[in-house]
């Protein structure tokens, strides 16, 4: 039901408004991004994304890219193609989801190759949440040893290089 209430908005908005161009969302098409979004329709939201980055929240309060990280790998493409549009926003903390970012929530769901995905962002530092915890230690926590070597060795790295261009200047 969602999805095809989802659709005939899209396609409405799609045939109203296919001449003119935009820099943001009315009230159709931002309800269709949250129910596109609700009911994980991934087509939709790739539609939808370049006007979704800047002030849009879900109903539970999320910003997009903190949305799509917590829903994993089935957004990766629409995270992937957001790229340096998204690169400020992988370090914004979200107050509504404990400050954390969309690294913690990738990784405290387990979605390995968007964790990857973010990590391989150069802007990306270890940040903390409210409860002083990292990327990292919600992926332990929550039982996913894997990312939480992944971090680690990751931020190990990363600053092992830094010194290095550091010690080189």
């Amino acid at each position: 039901h969602g999805f095809l209430e989802a659709l005939r908005l899209l396609l409405w908005i799609y045939e109203k408004d296919k001449t003119n161009s935009k820099e943001e969302l009315s009230e159709e098409e931002k309800r269709c991004a949250k129910l596109a979004l609700q009911n994980d329709h991934v087509d939709i939201v790739d539609f939808f994304w370049p006007l979704l980055m800047e002030n849009f929240r879900t109903d539970s309060g999320q910003r997009m890219i903190h949305c799509l990280a917590e829903k994993g790998c089935r957004y990766l493409n629409v995270l992937e193609k957001m790229g340096d549009a998204s690169v400020n926003d992988l370090n914004r903390p979200d107050a509504e989801q404990n400050d954390m970012t969309p690294l913690h929530l990738a990784a405290q769901n387990g979605h390995f190759k968007v964790v990857k995905y973010f990590a391989s962002c150069t802007k990306v530092t270890d940040p903390k949440n409210s409860s002083g915890q990292t990327p990292a230690d919600l992926a332990r926590i929550q039982g996913h040893q894997e990312i939480a070597d992944f971090l680690l060795t990751h931020l190990q790295t990363k600053r092992h290089a830094q010194k290095r261009r550091a010690s080189s200047l």
